[in-house]
């Protein structure tokens, strides 16, 4: 859920000039949550609107040339809303601003609960893994190493 909306919040304030809004959302029945972010920035084609969930999609007009991104921003939160069992999609005019869209099923409090405590257990697996020390860094069994013979002091 993080990457989602740090992916679709950046990207709206990356594609919104100073002055601009950012708006979001979130909402939802005994079903679903509905979670969208809406700004008021450059807006998408039509053209363009179809591809952008593209792996290393970039939308190139001048308004958007020289707005960093590889790309892979909007392909990750399809992946990640569709692992959760959501959607994504967005309404977009050239000029306009956007608004993506995000749909995810509502989780019952059991089902809550058991992800939770799977969350607790593998942070206590990652605990316990990085307090254990790798056998490559345990020294290694050495002989005893003989006493000193008592030192003889001449007068």
């Amino acid at each position: 859920m993080r990457e989602i909306l740090c992916n679709l919040i950046d990207n709206a304030f990356k594609y919104t000039p100073d002055g601009g809004s950012v708006y979001v959302n979130v909402r939802g029945d005994g079903d679903r949550v509905l979670i969208n972010v809406t700004d008021t920035g450059v807006g998408i084609s039509a053209d363009d609107l179809s591809h952008i969930f593209q792996k290393f999609y970039r939308v190139d007009n001048s308004d958007t040339r020289t707005i960093g991104g590889n790309g892979l921003g909007l392909y990750l939160v399809k992946q990640r809303a569709e692992a959760l069992g959501g959607k994504v999609w967005a309404e977009s005019a050239f000029g306009e601003g956007s608004t993506f869209y995000v749909s995810l099923p509502r989780l019952s409090s059991d089902e809550y609960e058991k992800r939770m405590i799977m969350v607790r257990n593998l942070e206590a697996k990652k605990q316990l893994e990085a307090n254990k020390a790798p056998l490559s860094s345990v020294p290694s069994p050495v002989a005893p190493i003989a006493p000193f013979p008592p030192a003889t002091i001449k007068p």
